[in-house]
């Protein structure tokens, strides 16, 4: 009796456990599901930026000197106004040295050349004038005793007086003139004295006219209206060319600037909409804008992290409710890729099964695992291409265990 008892009650927990079994598996499992829409697929990131001057001037001293005047950091000015003296007290004296070197040269030149002095000229003029009047009388008394030789009246001596006293006037005449042009060519410079002296002055008029440049830089005024948002000097300071002493920057015309990525600045193109976010205390508010400026090349920049990145600076054009100092930081949401109105899904809804995409889809009341074509992707979201149609059931965890082929489902 006992034993039959036992055996019925194995029986009935059999049964039990069977039938457990099969409601188990016949019990639809209860899942999350989302319906298939149509959405925008965008692929965007943010960066912080900061305003700036669209139009902002880099001021070095024209020489190096030291600062008599400087405007201080933060002052307003207007185009046209004085913002900085330079000292010029050594230029003026290097102009006044090189002065006196070009007045110098310019003795020395006319040192090389033998004066002609006026009264010796005029004196062997005379003297030559004077000779030929006595050769045209000697030539008569030549020709009078040569006629009187030739027949017989006088001797040979008289007539020998005679010739001889022409030729002596001649040569006194000749040598005079000799001494006149001996005068005028001593008085000539020497082949490439002209050229020498020429050249030593071009040169300090050169460095002369370099100072004079210099010294009309010695004031230096606002190129435009704006604010002085760097003053990297102070008045009495010895200041170089090679480093700026002002930045100027223009307080109307201004623009967001970031540091950008590289990876990201090379999606971007001139024109793009962009979007400007403006946190006033809790408040944010956001102003469309647009892409203005992208840098040629790249900077090696330190992220928070420490870490070396490579951004290219690029500027974004918007207009603003409120005012925006200099200086002011704001971020921009850049989107790199837009696609309106596809089937998109949230990339944890897709699984992979040897390189291939699935997701689980609800046929009627139970599972199908249906494959599926991407294309673009955003980082959280597919567009799916092939394999789903709008208003389609999908799971939206394919990772649960108990989802298999066939499996009813309760949503």
């Amino acid at each position: 009796m006992k034993k039959s008892i036992k055996f019925i009650l194995i029986g009935i927990i059999a049964v039990l456990a069977i039938g457990y079994t099969v409601y188990s598996m016949t019990k639809p499992l209860e899942v999350k599901a989302t319906k298939v829409e149509k959405a925008d697929l965008i692929s965007d990131f943010k960066e912080d930026a900061i305003v700036v001057s669209e139009d902002s001037y880099t001021i070095s001293p024209p020489y190096d000197a030291k600062l008599t005047f400087i405007v201080e950091q933060g002052a307003n000015v207007k185009s046209g106004e004085l913002i900085a003296s330079m000292d010029d007290a050594d230029l003026k004296n290097q102009k006044s040295q090189l002065s006196a070197q070009l007045k110098s040269v310019g003795g020395q030149q006319a040192m090389s050349k033998s004066p002609v002095y006026d009264s010796q000229v005029e004196s062997l003029n005379i003297a030559i004038a004077m000779g030929k009047d006595q050769i045209a009388r000697l030539e008569t008394s030549y020709e009078r005793a040569k006629a009187l030789y030739d027949s017989g009246a006088i001797p040979k001596v008289e007539f020998e007086a005679a010739e001889n006293a022409l030729h002596d006037a001649k040569n006194q005449v000749k040598l005079k003139e000799s001494e006149l042009a001996l005068i005028y060519e001593s008085a000539v410079e020497k082949p490439g004295t002209s050229t020498y002296y020429s050249g030593q002055k071009e040169a300090l008029q050169a460095q002369i006219r370099a100072i004079d440049e210099k010294l009309a830089k010695t004031k230096i005024y606002a190129p435009a209206s704006g604010v002085i948002t760097k003053s990297n000097a102070k008045s009495g300071a010895f200041v170089s060319t090679i480093t700026p002493i002002i930045e100027l920057s223009s307080a109307t015309q201004t623009v967001a600037r970031a540091n950008v990525l590289v990876q990201d600045a090379a999606a971007l193109k001139l024109g793009q909409n962009v979007t400007v976010t403006q946190k006033i205390r809790n408040e944010e508010k956001h102003y469309p804008g647009t892409i203005v400026k992208i840098s040629d090349y790249a900077n090696t920049m330190q992220s928070p992290l420490g870490l070396e990145e490579q951004r290219v600076e690029v500027d974004v054009a918007f207009q603003s409710e409120e005012k925006l100092f200099l200086g002011y930081d704001l971020s921009l949401t850049i989107e790199t890729m837009r696609k309106n109105s596809v089937i998109a899904l949230p990339k944890t809804t897709v699984f992979e099964i040897d390189d291939k995409k699935y997701v689980w889809k609800i046929d009627g009341q139970t599972l199908k695992k249906q494959e599926v074509e991407t294309g673009y992707e955003s980082d959280f979201d597919y567009e799916i291409t092939q394999g789903l149609s709008e208003g389609d059931l999908i799971i939206l965890d394919p990772n649960d265990a108990q989802l298999e082929e066939g499996k009813k489902v309760k949503y």
